[in-house]
């Protein structure tokens, strides 16, 4: 029998392709995206204080490596989302939210009103960046790795970390990965 001191969390990181998130987005737009996403909101906690108990079940997005260029995602939530090494050239992101964007690139990118809060910004490239009224409050990054581009009047909210990433809330919760593989067999309106 194991002994827990501390609560179990289940945290499910639901990883989609690049080509199912274009599906979604030919499909339903931003605003479906955004609608779906709210509707499961209630497994998708932002954090949690570190000594509360964390939620037995949350869900996270993951757009890892996926390409995206030229398209007008003003507007989408993706804060609850990782989106490590995805590419986002010359997109409008106006209004979009983050949270998991390291060594992301977003070159000539509309970032207008973006949502960087709490993010962690390790190595995102922002070079050529509508940046007015972007938010990056509180915002983390490795020292050996900081942003890129990020101009001194939006740095100065963020905070820098040497190699582990502050406490997010969890309380330090203990990992032990358990794969499941699935698919989505169709999309229906």
């Amino acid at each position: 029998m194991i002994e827990h001191d501390k609560p179990v969390s289940i945290q499910m990181h639901i990883h989609m392709s690049a080509d199912i998130f274009h599906q979604v987005i030919a499909r339903w737009g931003v605003s479906g995206w955004n609608h779906w996403q709210s509707s499961i909101a209630g497994w998708m906690p932002d954090h949690w204080s570190g000594d509360a108990c964390p939620p037995p079940f949350c869900a996270f997005f993951s757009f890892d490596n996926m390409t995206v260029t030229g398209r007008n995602l003003t507007g989408i939530d993706l804060s609850h989302a990782s989106c490590r090494r995805a590419t986002f050239n010359n997109c409008s992101l106006t209004g979009a939210r983050f949270f998991e964007c390291q060594n992301a690139c977003f070159l000539g990118c509309n970032l207008t009103h973006a949502s960087f809060r709490y993010a962690v910004i390790s190595g995102t490239k922002l070079e050529d960046c509508e940046l007015e009224g972007a938010t990056f409050f509180k915002a983390v990054y490795d020292k050996r790795n900081p942003p890129v581009g990020l101009p001194g009047n939006l740095m100065q909210f963020c905070e820098p970390f040497e190699d582990d990433p502050p406490d997010d809330g969890s309380g330090g919760v203990t990992e032990y990965p358990i794969f499941i593989q699935a698919s989505l067999v169709g999309l229906h309106s």
